[in-house]
């Protein structure tokens, strides 16, 4: 996909891992401070303290926090900062197997407006076996997951960078800058889903 500037907007990769799978999820935020590294570690900041005192609280032991990248891409070539994590240095809190990383929570961020470009979805692996039945995820999984999304929407508003969703499009028309629109919303979906294409093996 090609770079497209949008202003005061920062993306924030956060990468969870097993033994045998790595699962990316991006997230964007606005922003309106200067887009150099020290202001890019301090939100790294706020994504990590999110997994290890909340997001964790739900996921497998048999995962962990793999790699955290903090980019500007308010201009081509913005500043970065990332951080790599050890396999056990951040691991999640459930002493239970995970299911298989394909198997996903989709949580839909919703913004005020209506149309496809105007939500987004994060596909949230690392839960454990017995989390669903049937295809469907149980209740405690979907408030522990509600609560923890609900968790970093509040926690980024309150640190002045809140959650948004970057539109590429207008129309079917790509724009000529990204457009962000805040996020107002999270809801974690019941049906397990699948982000095949959002996972990458283990080289071994």
């Amino acid at each position: 996909m090609a770079f497209l500037a949008t202003p005061e907007c920062n993306s924030v990769v956060l990468t969870i891992g097993s033994s045998n799978f790595r699962a990316s999820n991006v997230f964007h935020v606005q922003n309106a401070l200067p887009g150099d590294t020290g202001v890019l570690e301090s939100l790294g900041g706020v994504f990590l303290s999110w997994w290890t005192d909340d997001l964790r609280l739900a996921i497998s032991s048999d995962c962990f926090l793999s790699s955290i990248v903090v980019t500007d891409v308010s201009v081509f070539g913005g500043a970065q900062w990332s951080q790599t994590y050890g396999p056990t240095e951040h691991v999640g809190l459930v002493a239970n197997p995970t299911m298989s990383f394909n198997s996903s929570m989709v949580i839909t961020l919703q913004s005020a407006r209506i149309g496809k470009s105007f939500r987004g979805r994060v596909y949230q692996a690392g839960l454990i076996e017995g989390d669903a039945d049937a295809g469907v995820w149980n209740s405690d999984a979907l408030t522990a997951m509600q609560t923890s999304y609900a968790d970093l929407l509040s926690t980024l508003q309150t640190n002045g960078t809140p959650l948004a969703i970057l539109s590429r499009q207008t129309g079917g028309v790509a724009r000529t800058e990204g457009l962000l629109t805040l996020v107002r919303t999270v809801r974690a979906n019941a049906k397990v889903d699948s982000q095949r294409r959002r996972t990458n093996p283990v080289s071994t």
